[in-house]
């Protein structure tokens, strides 16, 4: 039987006791958020940390066990150890958010609406007087994990997996102390692009079955690029200004020779490499995609960071919008990782066989960052 944690997110409204319920991801039923156990964390710090990811909340955790439940899943026996978190801040961003609803109701309504019978007994037993009403202050000196304000995203092929279906040395332990610092993770792959339309769902499925089966933390899959402060792929290529520069170096790595049609794809990320923070178009970097067209490549629009608080078709629309308006050419724009040969961006660190070379350069850039207080 395998051993997971879970927290009954709760606050008080007038008085009146409210538990968050969130979605499961497979059936769409109303539950609490859990998960497995993370290394070299405690079963309440790994259930703190399942309630930011699954249901984008943040507060103290209790150290006690308030209950438990079993159930099964997929064939396998799963005992659940509950815990008490008393929500201090509720996100409009985290790391589920597109996969899972989630809902604050009445001690009476989650009662009816949680499928678990044994949650719903469970939460039919908790006596709102021996949930702590801590102060804001008292609760964040309380709590026993958060999420660091970093983010990390991850590409899949030749990044965490090699062709033979192994992960990479060093990846699996580099992941585990990301998760364990708090950073937000997440992992985007071209294999779930759009025109794969039905299938994307059966490709993020096996892709989270191998991180579950070589003990991977909890990596959120999507067929987006999310917003993070860094992207780790095979094929990432670090822009630094001047554009010029750059389109010698991207010259170089090709061996593009004049006269010489390049047929490669390129993708480039909307804000950092054409758009500053403003809005304001880079200095030479209309003129430096239309070389990158005219020798023949394929230029990818990704939205990554730009207006990522917008439905993507509203971002893909205004991305266009801007990019027409300066007349820069491209072939496509997707709020979704599409196959290239290039990932440019600012934010973007190439890896290049060794995780222990590239997790210090990352840690050493994020460590800093403070955490969401």
């Amino acid at each position: 039987m395998k051993i997971q944690s879970a927290v009954v997110p709760y606050r008080f409204i007038d008085d009146e006791l409210q538990i968050l319920l969130i979605t499961s991801r497979r059936t769409g039923h109303w539950g609490i958020p859990k998960g497995n156990l993370e290394a070299q964390m405690s079963p309440a710090q790994s259930a703190a940390k399942e309630a930011y990811e699954e249901g984008g909340v943040i507060g103290s955790v209790l150290s006690e066990i308030i209950g438990s439940y079993d159930y099964q899943k997929l064939n396998n026996d799963y005992h659940v150890d509950v815990f008490l978190l008393q929500v201090e801040d509720t996100l409009h961003n985290w790391p589920e958010r597109i996969s899972r609803r989630r809902a604050w109701v009445s001690q009476e309504v989650a009662c009816k609406k949680v499928h678990n019978k044994g949650i719903v007994a469970l939460l039919k037993s908790l006596d709102p007087a021996r949930c702590p009403r801590l102060t804001k202050a008292e609760a964040s000196s309380g709590r026993l994990w958060q999420p660091g304000s970093a983010s990390l995203c991850f590409d899949f092929d030749d990044t965490l997996c090699q062709h033979n279906g192994e992960p990479i040395p060093g990846a699996r332990d580099f992941a585990h102390e990301c998760a364990k610092k708090g950073y937000q993770l997440s992992l985007s792959s071209a294999r779930f692009a759009p025109l794969y339309g039905e299938l994307n769902d059966a490709r993020m499925a096996k892709v989270k079955r191998w991180l579950s089966d070589h003990d991977f933390p909890d990596i959120p899959v999507s067929y987006k690029v999310p917003p993070a402060d860094i992207y780790l792929d095979d094929k990432a290529w670090n822009f630094q200004s001047p554009w010029p520069d750059c389109v010698s170096q991207i010259k170089g790595h090709f061996g593009i020779r004049p006269y010489r049609r390049a047929e490669k794809t390129v993708s480039l990320s909307l804000q950092g490499t054409l758009a500053d923070e403003a809005g304001t178009l880079i200095p030479e970097a209309g003129e430096q995609v239309h070389q990158l067209s005219k020798m023949g490549m394929k230029v990818n629009i990704c939205l990554g960071l730009f207006d990522p608080d917008s439905p993507d078709e509203q971002r893909v629309g205004k991305a266009i919008d801007w990019l027409d308006s300066r007349h820069i050419p491209f072939h496509k724009v997707s709020a979704a990782k599409l196959a290239s040969d290039l990932y440019i961006s600012p934010n973007s660190f190439r890896f290049e066989g060794s995780w222990s070379a590239l997790g210090a350069k990352v840690h050493s850039l994020l460590d800093n960052k403070p955490n969401v207080d």
